[in-house]
């Protein structure tokens, strides 16, 4: 699982994460993991107006946002717990939304 593959390589990730090199490393995991959704998954999608392209970039900037949080609270939820909440995220759907 890719969250257990990010607990046994805390150190690696927490330097990767400290002042000198987080802003490249946030970037990059993020490019990463956009290539890896345009090689592995589809969306379908019923809007004529969005750009798939910017799902993908919205969606890995996300992700990588995620995942570097929860190393920064030192893996506080369960690497099984994250991999829910991914999928959940993955699939969730928000035909409304309000300004507050």
């Amino acid at each position: 699982m890719l969250f257990e593959y990010f607990i046994e390589h805390a150190t690696l990730y927490k330097l990767l994460l400290s002042q000198r090199i987080q802003v490249d490393f946030c970037y990059q995991m993020a490019k990463s993991i956009e290539q890896l959704f345009l090689t592995e998954y589809e969306y379908v999608l019923d809007s004529k107006i969005l750009d798939i392209k910017w799902l993908y970039i919205y969606r890995s900037h996300g992700l990588a946002g995620m995942i570097i949080r929860w190393i920064e609270d030192d893996f506080q939820e369960s690497s099984k717990f994250m991999s829910q909440q991914v999928v959940e995220l993955m699939l969730i759907s928000t035909p409304l939304f309000y300004v507050k």
